[in-house]
């Protein structure tokens, strides 16, 4: 046997050793769903009546939070995202207006990425080697006119409870550039808030990032802190609908060691897990004003709804989260 190929099995071996678990392909690969082979949803097959009513029993104020952000041209996203609108004029400029009643009036038209500002992930956009959630091949979605499976037109309305889990309140400080939250102090935060996170819940997480739009545009699209794979594995056994932070990016981004270390470092894989095991992803979110109610009130579980327009074949979609408490 050769000296070279000695070295190769070497660190193959050294690297299944070490990284073994990262590298294993069932750690990734997109379970069949228990809803059946046709499933589209995932877990919001856990948002039945009932849960809803449930949910909506928690109001007791009736403030309502926007965790919305406006979707505008030059809003700070992952390239080549943006938005670009035209506004046409009726009456107005060049044609007289029109009718006895002399109308004139504007629309308009726009051209944009879905995955800009807040925006919902669908089951669509992040899969492993290939292979999307219910183990569906790419083959089987990707059209010239958009995905033939998930995309958001199949996504119902999203009305359950919400769960804050404020890091910022938690470490007393917001989270710096690509800090990973460990899983340890994840659990560490429910226990201290006395907080149960239930099935067909959405998770939202404050990390302080969203403070910098608007202040330091390039340092908040260049990278954000997020959570590590042990708290997305987590929240798939919990069976949640949905994770919502206040970054553009669920997880830590630049991941450890990405893109120096290819074979050594994820990309995106808290989109791989939580979105092959049929839970959404809510990213941009404002959450600030509703971190400062929770702490003051004590409670940090909430009506929560995301509802968005029905564009067939987009894989993300633009939309209206809100909170009620």
């Amino acid at each position: 046997m050769s000296k070279k190929r000695n070295i190769i099995i070497f660190v193959s071996v050294f690297f299944l050793f070490c990284f073994g678990e990262a590298f294993a392909d069932n750690n990734f690969m997109p379970k069949p769903s228990k809803w059946g082979a046709e499933d589209q949803i995932g877990n919001a097959n856990y948002l039945t009546p009932e849960k809803v009513l449930s949910a909506v029993g928690i109001v007791k104020t009736g403030d309502v939070y926007d965790l919305g952000n406006e979707y505008y041209k030059g809003f700070p996203a992952y390239p080549p995202r943006d938005v670009f609108v035209w506004l046409i004029t009726h009456g107005l400029t060049v044609d007289p207006p029109r009718g006895y009643d002399k109308a004139t009036d504007m629309e308009e038209f726009v051209s944009m990425s879905t995955g800009i500002s807040t925006q919902i992930d669908g089951f669509a956009h992040v899969g492993h080697d290939h292979v999307f959630y219910n183990g569906t091949k790419e083959a089987d979605i990707v059209s010239a006119s958009g995905a033939k499976k998930f995309g958001m037109e199949t996504v119902p309305p999203l009305v359950t409870r919400g769960v804050l889990i404020d890091m910022v309140d938690y470490f007393g400080r917001n989270l710096e550039p690509t800090e990973e939250i460990s899983l340890a102090d994840f659990k560490s935060y429910l226990d201290k808030m006395n907080i149960e996170i239930k099935a067909g819940d959405a998770v939202i997480i404050n990390t302080g990032w969203m403070r910098l739009l608007g202040v330091d545009n390039k340092k908040f699209a260049a990278s954000n802190p997020g959570i590590g794979e042990g708290i997305a594995r987590y929240l798939v056994e919990k069976g949640v609908v949905g994770v919502g932070t206040d970054q553009w990016c669920t997880e830590a981004f630049p991941h450890k060691g990405f893109p120096r270390d290819l074979y050594g470092a994820g990309f995106v894989p808290c989109h791989v897990i939580l979105l092959g095991n049929g839970i959404y992803q809510f990213q941009n979110l404002r959450v600030a004003e509703l971190a400062e109610a929770c702490k003051s009130d004590g409670k940090y579980e909430f009506l929560f709804s995301f509802t968005h327009p029905k564009i067939r074949g987009t894989v993300q979609g633009i939309g209206q989260p809100i909170a009620i408490k």
